[in-house]
């Protein structure tokens, strides 16, 4: 079983087709990429720092996979922070969240706590498979 590769940075087309992804299994990523250039307790530098850079891998992944499967609907879950809800950076509230909401949708926003974490963190998921408006209600 060929295994791809953990950082997502080196994951190829190549490493896609070895694990498998043009056989008849749909594929679903479930990811989250760096927060440090994002969070109000960090650098705020948005999607061009170090760190937080990391969300155009995960797209490019994400374009790689509906190339080498186009018949079958991508599935996807995404995490990160609450970046409409940075307190410090109004960049990342007016700048990056728009930008983020356009290439994946709107997040499901909550308190971590409320899924057992010990600490009080808006976290935010952003997915394709249910209306994030209606998994918001619930």
């Amino acid at each position: 079983m060929f295994r791809l590769p953990q950082d997502v940075r080196r994951i190829t087309s190549l490493d896609l087709m070895q694990a498998g992804i043009q056989d008849d299994t749909q594929w679903a990523v479930v990811a989250g990429w760096e927060c440090q250039d994002l969070s109000s307790a960090g650098s705020c530098e948005g999607l061009t720092g170090l760190h937080s850079s990391t969300f155009f891998d995960l797209l490019r992944v994400m374009g790689s996979i509906q190339q080498l499967q186009p018949d079958k609907p991508q599935i996807y879950l995404f995490e990160n922070v609450s970046l409409q809800h940075n307190h410090t950076s109004a960049a990342i509230r007016e700048e990056t969240y728009p930008f983020v909401c356009a290439a994946i949708g709107v997040p499901l926003v909550f308190d971590a706590c409320q899924v057992g974490s010990y600490a009080h963190r808006l976290r935010a998921y952003w997915t394709n498979m249910s209306d994030s408006a209606a998994l918001q209600c619930h």
